[in-house]
């Protein structure tokens, strides 16, 4: 009886895993394909209160806050709010020199972005606005970032995600495979999702939301990936958060792989916790309330870890050799082997995207390196390592 339950259990997850990575390549496909809508174009007229969290931050927070002073949007408009969260540094004199008005928030055993954003919402009047976009500490916004959000906002859309870039060390091959990971994310997977008409998910940096939203559904989320808990909440609602591609945001990377360590296990655990609660609550009122949007959102879910459905992948592609009687190996097998392919494929499609093509096609001999320590991450978070503890991840 066992080894019947082991045999299920090894061609059940081989064919959950190859439907989610052909649903990546899917998307990809679709990007590549499908035209992309007109923009929207509208006066600006939404008034905005922009959130800027912050700790130890003063470094940076002047070029965030002056990217931000110089988008092309009437400046009447525009309201700049820094929450200096348990700071030890300038950020809050940065702040104030800038032009910003800063919340001062002392509260050492309440640390993290989830607290300090639930912290300023509270003491914000945002009657005085028509919309809310938050960015980090550590951001640059592009030239049309506020005017993309105002054209989005007088469409009639309530919640917005801008693609989230990164800038980092463009010269080694973990840096360019970071980049081209992001390109894939923002463009095959994101701009995918947008092309059909479905909803994106928050990424906690570049978001912006209607002040009727806000109310209606207050944000009040306790995860330290406070971004993707809100995206479940909203989607469970029926909210459709919509992909701004049009403009973007830029965020420092840490310098080195040991300097995103901390914040990686941060990340996929919280992402974990956040999917192992929402998942089976999607499908459920997927199957039986016929919440097709649902559905979806629980495959786009399952996808967010691509170094898991690799490990998966080898694992299983491994019991298919050792447990599975012979009739059964070979298909197992091939199956495995043709996750592992898609997987790559979908990175691959990305690489079109970059500026320098041919140096992001080689950092791919790292990739086996790179891969193993995502794995490392994905096992740690997986059995709790440092679950719910916020450190500051260090940047250049």
């Amino acid at each position: 009886m066992l080894t019947y339950l082991l045999w299920f259990a090894i061609v059940s997850l081989t064919l959950c895993v190859v439907g989610l990575t052909s649903y990546l390549l899917f998307l990809a496909a679709v990007y590549y394909a499908k035209d992309e809508r007109p923009p929207y174009y509208y006066p600006p007229e939404t008034s905005f209160a922009v959130i800027i969290p912050a700790h130890n931050e003063g470094a940076h927070l002047s070029q965030t806050i002056g990217s931000l002073t110089s988008c092309l949007y009437p400046e009447e408009l525009l309201s700049i709010f820094v929450i200096a969260d348990n700071c030890t540094d300038n950020t809050s004199e940065v702040a104030v020199t800038c032009g910003a008005d800063c919340l001062v928030r002392e509260e050492p055993t309440l640390r993290g972005k989830n607290n300090a954003l639930r912290w300023g919402l509270e003491r914000i009047d945002l009657e005085k606005f028509d919309a809310v976009a938050i960015i980090d500490a550590d951001t640059t916004v592009e030239p049309n970032f506020l005017e993309a959000l105002n054209d989005y906002f007088c469409a009639g859309h309530r919640a917005v995600q801008v693609p989230y870039r990164i800038r980092g060390e463009e010269n080694t091959p973990f840096g360019i495979l970071q980049e081209v990971g992001n390109t894939a994310e923002n463009l095959l997977f994101y701009g995918g999702r947008r092309k059909l008409g479905i909803s994106t998910f928050l990424r906690g940096n570049g978001m912006g939301f209607s002040r009727e939203l806000l109310e209606e559904f207050p944000f009040n989320e306790r995860s330290v990936v406070e971004d993707l808990e809100y995206t479940a909440r909203l989607l469970d609602s029926g909210e459709k958060i919509e992909f701004a591609i049009e403009t973007g945001v830029v965020a420092a990377t840490p310098p080195d792989l040991a300097s995103s360590f901390s914040q990686r296990i941060r990340w996929a655990s919280g992402t974990f916790g956040v999917c192992f609660k929402y998942i089976p609550k999607f499908l459920w009122k997927g199957v039986f309330r016929k919440r097709r949007d649902l559905l979806e959102a629980s495959l786009g879910f399952l996808t967010l870890s691509r170094p898991l459905l690799l490990y998966l992948s080898l694992i299983l592609l491994f019991s298919a050799l050792l447990l599975l009687p012979a009739a059964l190996s070979l298909p197992f097998l091939v199956l495995n082997l043709l996750s592992i392919f898609l997987l790559i494929s979908y990175f691959l499609l990305a690489i079109p995207f970059e500026k320098e093509k041919k140096k992001a096609l080689r950092s791919f001999l790292m990739a086996p390196f790179f891969g193993f320590y995502l794995g490392i991450v994905q096992l740690l978070a997986l059995v709790g390592f440092n679950k719910g503890r916020w450190v500051r991840t260090a940047r250049e």
